[in-house]
C-alpha cells in the first residue's frame, strides 16, 4: 500500500467547503502528501480526491458522482446590491458602537471606503463587501454584533452568513479575497500595506492608523498565498492575533517564499501582551478599544 487515510483523529480546512473536516492521505512513512488529496466527512461537501487519479468525489443525492476536477469559474455579485447597503447605519449595531468612540463623519467615510454595509438579516447585522482588486464583488460576510459591546454574537449558532447564501444564488462559487483588497489599486506602490484576521480589526486601525492600508483576511486559516497575490513586491506588514502568533508566523515564511515577497510578521502585539501581563490572547482592536495601549505607539515593528 502506497498510500492511506491519516488513521489519527486530526482534522484539516477542506479545499472545498473550506470547513475544519478534512481528512488527509499519508504515505507508508505517515507523511502527509499533497493537501488537495483527501476526503471531507461534511455530508453537505462531500469532497474526495484520490493520490493516483484527479477526480473529484461530489455527493449527489446521497451518490458518489465521479467528475473531472476542472476549475469552476469565479462567481460574482452586482455591484448595485453592494452600493444599496452602504447605508441605514443608524441600524447598524456595529456602527453604532463605533460611534461611542468615533466622530460619526469619520466612521462614515470609513465605512463607505471599506464597502461596509447594514443588512435586515437579523435585524442591524453589518456586511463586510469583499471586492477584489478590479473592483468586483465576490460577496459579502454578514455578521451581527451587540452595539453594547461591538463583540459578536457567537454560541452554539454563531450568526454568520453571506448574501450569496441569504439570496440563494445557485451553483454560486466564492472564491474569497481579503476584505479592503479593492484599495490595492487605488494605492502607491510605497504605501504599507497592514494585514489582519477580523475584518472589524481592519476598520478600527483604518481610523488609527490611515497611513497605512489595512487589509483583513476573515479567518486564521485564510492568511494563504492565494489571498496575497496582489501584494507582490509590496511591503508588509502582518499581525496576527496572539493567541496565533506561531502560525502566522510560519505561514509568513511559506508566503513570503511563494510570492519572492517578504512579509514582516510584527511583535508589537505580543511585545504589548507580555508588558500587560495579559493571560488570554488579543487583537489591535481589543488593544484599541480597551485603551491598553498609547495611540502613540508606533505599529510599524
Amino acid at each position: 500500500m502506497k498510500y492511506q487515510f491519516d488513521t489519527s483523529s486530526r482534522k484539516f480546512i477542506c479545499p472545498g467547503c473550506e470547513k475544519k473536516r478534512f481528512v488527509k492521505y499519508v504515505d507508508v512513512n505517515g507523511n502527509y502528501l499533497d493537501p488537495k488529496y483527501g476526503k471531507c466527512d461534511r455530508p453537505k461537501c462531500g469532497y474526495f480526491l484520490k493520490p493516483e487519479k484527479d477526480t473529484l468525489k461530489l455527493l449527489n443525492e446521497n451518490q458518489y458522482n465521479y467528475q473531472t476536477l476542472k476549475p469552476k469559474p469565479i462567481s460574482y455579485i452586482e455591484t448595485s446590491l453592494k452600493d444599496k447597503t452602504l447605508k441605514h447605519y443608524s441600524k447598524n449595531d456595529l456602527f453604532n458602537f463605533l460611534l461611542k468612540k468615533y466622530d460619526k463623519e469619520i466612521l462614515l467615510k470609513t465605512f463607505k471606503k471599506y464597502n461596509v454595509g447594514t443588512s435586515k438579516h437579523w435585524g442591524g447585522s453589518t456586511i463586510f463587501w469583499q471586492v477584489d482588486y478590479y473592483g468586483k464583488v465576490r460577496s459579502g460576510k454578514i455578521m451581527k454584533y451587540t452595539k453594547e459591546t461591538g463583540k459578536r454574537v457567537k454560541g452554539e449558532n454563531p450568526l454568520i452568513t453571506w448574501v450569496h447564501s441569504i439570496l440563494k444564488l445557485k451553483d454560486f462559487n466564492l472564491k474569497q479575497v481579503c476584505f479592503g483588497e479593492h484599495l490595492l489599486s487605488q494605492s502607491k506602490s510605497e504605501d504599507i500595506i497592514c494585514i489582519v484576521e477580523s475584518e472589524k480589526t481592519a476598520l478600527i486601525c483604518a481610523i488609527e492608523y490611515p497611513q497605512f492600508i489595512w487589509l483583513a483576511t476573515g479567518a486564521l486559516h485564510q492568511f494563504k498565498t492565494e489571498m496575497l497575490t496582489h501584494v507582490k513586491n509590496r511591503r508588509v506588514i502582518a499581525f496576527p492575533d496572539t493567541d496565533f502568533f506561531s502560525i502566522w508566523q510560519q505561514k509568513a515564511i511559506e508566503i513570503s517564499k511563494n510570492l519572492s515577497t517578504n512579509i514582516h510578521i510584527s511583535y508589537f502585539m505580543m511585545d504589548k501582551t507580555i508588558a500587560l501581563d495579559q493571560s488570554k490572547g488579543f487583537d489591535l482592536a481589543d488593544g484599541i478599544l480597551d485603551n491598553l495601549f498609547n495611540r502613540d505607539n508606533s505599529v510599524e515593528t
